[in-house]
């Protein structure tokens, strides 16, 4: 059976598309405070929120990364498919 390393080069990219979603998340949670004019405690109150959006926000960041790299396979192996002919 194959061992399946992960280098810590890919565990500091998967932690900075999280942190990213965090950000986005909470750079969300802010527009809305400001928008609606209510009370800034909603920072901290609605930190469970904020970190069900990341996570989502870093699922979805992990199919459109899949589906590229599906993309880019499916795209080699028809130019080496035509350029066989």
């Amino acid at each position: 059976m194959k061992e399946i390393r992960i280098t810590i080069k890919r565990i500091w990219i998967e932690i900075a598309c999280f942190i990213v979603g965090f950000v986005i998340a909470e750079g969300l949670n802010l527009y809305a405070i400001i928008k609606h004019k209510t009370q800034w405690r909603e920072m901290w109150t609605e930190l469970p929120i904020v970190l069900a959006l990341s996570v989502i926000l870093y699922a979805l960041l992990t199919v459109a990364r899949l589906l590229c790299c599906i993309v880019r396979i499916l795209l080699s192996f028809f130019r080496r498919a035509l350029q066989c002919k």
